[in-house]
């Protein structure tokens, strides 16, 4: 089997920021896209509520904004992990550079 996971984050507790930074390396940064995690959150109206209610940065250091799981992957494997994962309905949530 090849590796094309380098790195995973469970979202739970400590919203999407601190799990993903948890995984990234102290001399890379990430960037969210948030266009499409908005566009995500279409589906999960009662997050988007929440979202209204306590503001965007609060959401995003607390909750999970409906992303349960994310995979690191090469750019050259995200369509392949994409393919694979697709009953989960999978987007490319952000980059690291």
């Amino acid at each position: 089997a090849e590796n094309v996971i380098c790195a995973c984050a469970n979202i739970t507790g400590g919203g999407l920021f601190h799990n993903i930074s948890r995984c990234v390396d102290n001399n890379l940064s990430f960037r969210l896209f948030l266009d499409k995690i908005e566009a995500n959150l279409q589906r999960f109206q009662v997050m988007k509520k929440i979202c209204n209610i306590v503001g965007e940065k609060e959401s995003y250091s607390t909750f999970n904004m409906s992303i349960g799981m994310c995979l690191i992957v090469e750019p050259e494997n995200v369509k392949r992990v994409i393919k694979t994962c697709k009953i989960y309905n999978p987007f490319v949530v952000g980059e690291i550079g």
